[in-house]
């Protein structure tokens, strides 16, 4: 444990460093177990309003109290520490929230209504004359972005390119959260006009109703 003393006013709280034996990791601030840096013990005993730190570089050199300009110095470093602290506390909550919709994702099963009329099959370049019909469409991903709960492909099949939209369960599904550019799909739904003011290839659109990957894109070696 860190030494105490007592002087007439107030307990003073001794906490040692020592830089070629100390450990910032299991350190207590004793003198048989000194952290290693000036910056651990501010950040660890900042608390204390009579803090004495007593630093040396080696086993034989004597402790010393620590000089202003050293202590400002170590104060930055722990404010640098609480910093990463924050950074990984933050990064754990996101990688737990994302583990807890990973875990949705894996619930959400796609079917397609067979209760729709039959999708007719075909090549980008010629779906202009299926506006207004229900498709089905297969290519590779060229662009994905999302957009809330939505996300937006632009896929393309070597005639042309083509814009589609995946909303509710269609954006849900664990398949959605894996995608990537040049993985192979498969998708079936209404095509429409694009709304006046908006943009996209041949100036239509897929609302997906049912899509399923047909091949994900290689990773690593495999690319």
């Amino acid at each position: 444990m860190a030494t105490t003393s007592t002087s007439s006013s107030a307990e003073i709280l001794e906490i040692y460093v020592e830089e070629q034996n100390g450990s910032d990791e299991i350190g207590d601030g004793s003198i048989q177990k000194p952290y290693q840096s000036a910056a651990q013990a501010v950040f660890n005993h900042n608390s204390s309003p009579h803090l004495k730190i007593l630093v040396r570089k080696a086993e034989a050199d004597e402790w010393q109290e620590i000089t202003a300009t050293a202590l400002k110095k170590a104060r930055k470093g722990a404010e640098g520490i609480e910093k990463k602290r924050k950074k990984a506390l933050e990064a754990e909550a996101k990688a737990a929230e994302k583990a807890i919709q990973q875990e949705k994702t894996n619930v959400i099963v796609l079917e397609e209504d067979t209760s729709l009329p039959q999708a007719i099959k075909s090549k980008i370049k010629y779906l202009e004359k299926h506006r207004g019909q229900r498709v089905k469409v297969s290519g590779w991903v060229h662009r994905l972005r999302a957009q809330g709960k939505v996300i937006f492909l632009v896929i393309r099949d070597g005639t042309g390119f083509l814009q589609v939209m995946l909303g509710g369960k269609l954006s849900q599904i664990q398949d959605a959260s894996l995608l990537t550019n040049e993985a192979t799909v498969e998708v079936f739904g209404s095509l429409q006009a694009v709304p006046e003011g908006k943009s996209a290839p041949g100036g239509h659109e897929v609302i997906a109703d049912y899509w399923k990957v047909i091949g994900h894109a290689p990773q690593g070696e495999d690319s």
